[in-house]
């Protein structure tokens, strides 16, 4: 370890610990690192989360479509006697 508490790496002499990669213009290089990348590959939910998302879901619109008021009737106007 050097001084400074980062390793260092033989060949390039260069810290290897939160140091960027040189950019690059080579599409296998980047799709590599894209794919080395823990940020942009998350794991895979579990069957059952998928499942209980659908049916959330599903629920969600059940009750949206049983909530919504039933179709407007015509008005009835209802006119007082004193005003007739």
């Amino acid at each position: 370890m050097s001084s400074s508490g980062k390793s260092t790496d033989v060949k390039s002499a260069r810290p290897t610990s939160r140091s960027r990669l040189e950019p690059t213009s080579d599409i296998d290089e980047l799709h590599a690192r894209l794919q080395a990348d823990p940020r942009f590959n998350p794991p895979t939910p579990s069957p059952w989360k998928r499942i209980a998302l659908l049916l959330v879901v599903a629920i969600l619109l059940w009750a949206g479509v049983t909530m919504r008021k039933p179709h407007a009737k015509a008005s009835q106007i209802v006119h007082a006697k004193r005003y007739v």
